[in-house]
């Protein structure tokens, strides 16, 4: 995370891993858009099903892409392409008022 231009905070993370997958049909290989996005849409009640999996209080970003919760954030690539992070830390996210409706992701 950053603010004022200087890192604040630091999260572990884990985005695309590059591999295919179907998904209705169709096949996709999995990646995390790159890109200077807004927060467009949040779910904040908790456990949201998401088309390939559940997600935790998500913030997307990016059409279906979101930063969201997740109980399994390994230290490598794991997801479609949306950006796991703690449960732990969604909900710190959400309490300290960190990210909201509009708020810059950056995705290099």
């Amino acid at each position: 995370m950053v603010r004022s231009g200087a890192t604040s905070m630091t999260f572990n993370t884990s985005t695309a891993n590059g591999e295919p997958y179907e998904f209705e049909g169709r096949d996709y290989t999995a990646r995390t858009p790159t890109g200077d996005f807004n927060v467009w849409y949040t779910y904040s009640s908790g456990w949201q099903d998401g088309e390939l999996g559940e997600m935790y209080r998500p913030m997307y970003y990016s059409g279906n892409y979101a930063i969201h919760g997740s109980a399994f954030i390994p230290p490598y690539p794991a997801s479609h392409g949306c950006s796991r992070l703690s449960s732990a830390a969604m909900d710190m996210f959400w309490n300290e008022g960190i990210m909201s409706m509009g708020t810059r992701v950056l995705v290099v």
